[in-house]
């Protein structure tokens, strides 16, 4: 997951209406087109380029009457993060149907429910489930929203997507930086669940993202620290530095994989030979 700036999104004010009236008009594929040019056809949430799917918008919180309760039917949790979820029927967000700051483009797997390809008999996906905070209330309107306390990672919220780390086994898990059992850590656990980020697809080709990462890595490690390299050493090194750059880009499939495994070269105990790292690569760079 990276942040997905929503202020980059420039919407004609006439939209909303022409979208109330129009419900399968070209309104409709505008706003994907739109979405669409923030970080390509990748979805929001699991960061996979799904070609050729019809890569449905998503309403963040379910424009539905009523949200669907989260049960142990879809999904795998501990005690810990159950009870700090809200467990009661709750009602849902009509009146953001048609306010575009509430879409999130999707990949139809993320976002509708799965249980055909479960391994476990859980059927996940986000569906119309937005769980929220034990304790609290579900927001009423757009002005209160600030005060909703989502149990849902949000791509368009800086700041959630460092709170996910990825493994080199294509493994997800809250961060090393949050407190098991905190409410962050119940938002990752349950995020990871909701939006199917350990199906076995996703799973290979974050580890294939990371191989590829280290393999390079470890490459251009020996070219860096290798003195009086000739002209060919030299020029691979910048290819293979270009090739890593691009890999950060928002654009890129499985981007924060790259950026986990970087970041993982960097704290590990011969971390000295990989100094490098941390002096050609901008920390922005490195930012979800």
């Amino acid at each position: 997951m990276r942040f997905i700036d929503m202020s980059a999104v420039t919407i004609p004010t006439t939209w909303q209406q022409q979208a109330r009236t129009n419900n399968f008009s070209p309104v409709w594929s505008y706003l994907k087109t739109t979405l669409e040019s923030i970080v390509g056809k990748k979805c929001w949430y699991n960061e996979s380029i799904n070609d050729g799917s019809s890569n449905p918008v998503d309403h963040f919180r379910p424009k539905t009457a009523a949200v669907k309760v989260l049960t142990s039917k879809y999904a795998v949790l501990e005690n810990a993060v159950w009870s700090q979820l809200f467990s009661q029927a709750q009602t849902g967000y009509p009146f953001l149907e048609f306010e575009a700051s509430n879409y999130r483009y999707a990949s139809g797997f993320a976002n509708s429910a799965h249980m055909r390809e479960s391994t476990d008999g859980i059927t996940r996906g986000k569906w119309d489930f937005f769980p929220i905070r034990a304790g609290t209330s579900p927001a009423t309107s757009i002005q209160n929203l600030s005060l909703e306390e989502n149990a849902l990672l949000d791509p368009c919220h800086d700041g959630d997507p460092e709170l996910v780390e990825f493994n080199e086994f294509g493994g997800v898990d809250p961060s090393t930086s949050v407190l098991t059992h905190s409410w962050d850590y119940c938002r990752v656990k349950v995020s990871i669940e909701v939006y199917n980020l350990t199906y076995y697809v996703l799973a290979n080709k974050r580890r294939e993202s990371w191989e590829t990462c280290e393999r390079n890595i470890n490459l251009m490690t020996l070219l860096y620290n290798k003195p009086n390299k000739s002209p060919e050493e030299q020029l691979s090194f910048d290819h293979l530095f270009a090739d890593l750059i691009k890999s950060l880009s928002k654009k890129t499939e499985y981007s924060a994989v790259f950026i986990d495994c970087i970041k993982n070269f960097k704290t590990r105990k011969d971390s000295t030979v990989y100094k490098w790292l941390t002096d050609e690569i901008p920390t922005v760079l490195l930012k979800k």
